[in-house]
C-alpha cells in the first residue's frame, strides 16, 4: 500500500494496484523495478467514465452528456439531439494508460491514443472514426443517429458534372455483403468532404449532414452521413429486428410462394414480415425488398426516438400512398450509384437498396445525419 509519506522498500520488482473509483476508469496494475538508491512516486490520473451505464435507445444531448431513454428531460439549453444505435465493448480502461521514467519519478496518466480494441473481430465503428475519436483522447463508446433531418427535401447526393463520378477513397459497394461492411459513414464523408468539387451545391447530401445544426457535441467526431451499413445497425439495435438473413444477396426470387389453402407464405425467403425479393445484379447494385418490414421497423425506431418527447424528434413515414421516404447513405455503389434505406409505404416494403447519385425526388427523400462519440 502506497502512502503520501515516504517508505522504505527493499530492492525488487512491485506491482502497484490502484483502487477501484464509481464511475471512473481503474488505471492497470504497473510494475515497476526499484534499484538500490532509487526514489520513486507515483503521479495517478483517475479518468472520469462520463458513459458509464449508456444502453441502445439512450440519447446524447446537445451538451455532449446523455440521458437514460427513461430518464430524459430537457431544457432550452440542453436537450435530446440524438439516439444511440450501436455500443463498441472493444474498449476499456486496461489499456487507456501509460506509465513514463524520469528521473526516477514514475508518472501514469491518461493516453487515450494507447488503447487498443480488444474484441476488433466484432468491432463496428470504423477505423477512421476510431483512428480520430483517439486523436482527439476520446474513447470510443459508441454511435448516435440525428432525432430530427438535416433536410427534409433531398435534393440531390451529387449534381450536374459530379453524379457520375466515381470517387477515389470510397469503396463500391455492389453486393449486399460488401454494403453491410461499409460502416464508416464518417469516413466516407470526409473523403467527399475533402473533394476539390465539394459544396452545398456540388454534394448537397453529404453537406447537409455534415453541417447538420445543433452543433454536434466536442467530444464526438461530428455530424456525418451515416454508411449504409450503419443503418443495418439501426434496424438491429433500435429496431430490434434479426437482419441476419439479409446481409448477402442470395438467390434471385421475384413472386411470393403462398399456400392454396391456408394462403401462407411457404417460400424459404419468407420472413416474419412478409416475403423478400432478392435481386442480384451486377450492373447496377444487389438489392432486397422485405415486405411489411417498413411498417415494423419505422414503427419500432419511431417509438424509441418518441421518449426523448414530442417536439424532439421527427418520426420517420411510411404509411400513407404518397410517401417513400428513402435516406441517402454515404456508401457508393459504383460512379452513379448510391447505397439508400427507404420505407416505401405506397409498395409496403422496406428497401435495402441503392439509388442514382442525381436523383431529385426532393418529396420523399431524408437526409438523416450521425455521429460517433
Amino acid at each position: 500500500t502506497l502512502t503520501s509519506e515516504a517508505i522504505e522498500l527493499p530492492v525488487g520488482t512491485y506491482n502497484i494496484t490502484f483502487s477501484a473509483v464509481d464511475d471512473y476508469y481503474t488505471p492497470p496494475v504497473q510494475t515497476v523495478t526499484i534499484n538500490q538508491g532509487d526514489a520513486v512516486s507515483f503521479n495517478t490520473t483517475y479518468v472520469e467514465n462520463e458513459y458509464e451505464g449508456i444502453a441502445i435507445g439512450d440519447f446524447i444531448m446537445s451538451n455532449g452528456t446523455w440521458k437514460s431513454a427513461d430518464d430524459v428531460t430537457s431544457t432550452d439549453d440542453v436537450y435530446p439531439i440524438a439516439i444511440v444505435y450501436y455500443l463498441t465493448d472493444g474498449y476499456g480502461a486496461s489499456d487507456a494508460y501509460a506509465v513514463s521514467q524520469n528521473s526516477n519519478v514514475y508518472t501514469i496518466e491518461a493516453k487515450a491514443i494507447s488503447v487498443s480494441n480488444v474484441d476488433a473481430a466484432n468491432d463496428r465503428m470504423g477505423s477512421t472514426t476510431t483512428s480520430y475519436l483517439l486523436s482527439q483522447g476520446i474513447l470510443p463508446h459508441g454511435k448516435a443517429l440525428a432525432l430530427h433531418n438535416a433536410k427534409d427535401e433531398c435534393v440531390a447526393w451529387a449534381t450536374s458534372d459530379y453524379s457520375t463520378v466515381d470517387i477515389e477513397g470510397l469503396t463500391n459497394c455492389i453486393t449486399i455483403e460488401a454494403s453491410y461492411a461499409n460502416y464508416d459513414g464518417y469516413a466516407n464523408s470526409e473523403v467527399v468532404a475533402a473533394l476539390d468539387a465539394y459544396s452545398v451545391d456540388n454534394y448537397p447530401d453529404v453537406y447537409e449532414a455534415m453541417n447538420y445544426s445543433p452543433t454536434a457535441p466536442s467530444k464526438t467526431t461530428g455530424w456525418y452521413l451515416p454508411a449504409f451499413g450503419e443503418w443495418y445497425d439501426i434496424l438491429e439495435e433500435v429496431a430490434e429486428m434479426d437482419m441476419t438473413k439479409y446481409k448477402y444477396t442470395g438467390e434471385k426470387t421475384t413472386t411470393k410462394v403462398t399456400d392454396s389453402t391456408t394462403g401462407e407464405i411457404t417460400t424459404e425467403e419468407a420472413s416474419e414480415w412478409g416475403y423478400v425479393t432478392r435481386s442480384p445484379n451486377e450492373t447496377s447494385g444487389d438489392v432486397i425488398y422485405l415486405y411489411k418490414a417498413e411498417i415494423v421497423a419505422a414503427t419500432a425506431i419511431n417509438t424509441a426516438m418518441a421518449k426523448a418527447g414530442t417536439t424532439n424528434y421527427t418520426a420517420i413515414e411510411y404509411t400513407t400512398s404518397e410517401y417513400r421516404h428513402w435516406f441517402p447513405t454515404s456508401t457508393e455503389v459504383m460512379a452513379s450509384n448510391i447505397r439508400a434505406i427507404t420505407f416505401r409505404g405506397s409498395e409496403s416494403r422496406l428497401n435495402l437498396g441503392l439509388t442514382p447519385k442525381k436523383n431529385v425526388e426532393i418529396d420523399y427523400g431524408r437526409v438523416r445525419p450521425a455521429l460517433a462519440f
